[in-house]
């Protein structure tokens, strides 16, 4: 697990304990794991197919893309497309 991973993981754990989670219709969409390559391919494949479910019902009202560096900035930049596309605001929270 790198740190940039464990700012990500922490931050929303706190978004969480705050109760931001349980006041607002959030929907939180976990896009990697650890494990192998194909482990990681499947969990962004699922967590993209998911979204673009979320995007196609209607429901999206806009995306918080929380991000680092790298891999995990490639993967929410296929997000950002998606939701811009449906022509929804995006926030960028990038570490």
């Amino acid at each position: 697990m790198t740190l940039s991973t464990v700012t990500l993981s922490t931050v929303t754990d706190v978004y969480r304990q705050c109760g931001l989670f349980a006041r607002w219709p959030i929907e939180y969409i976990g896009t990697v794991a650890s494990g192998s390559g194909l482990s990681k391919a499947r969990v962004a494949v699922a967590a993209m197919l998911r979204f673009a479910a979320i995007v196609l019902s209607g429901r999206l009202v806009l995306l918080h893309a929380h991000t680092s560096a790298r891999g995990s900035l490639w993967r929410k930049i296929a997000f950002m497309l998606l939701a811009l596309a449906a022509r929804r605001p995006v926030i960028l929270h990038l570490h």
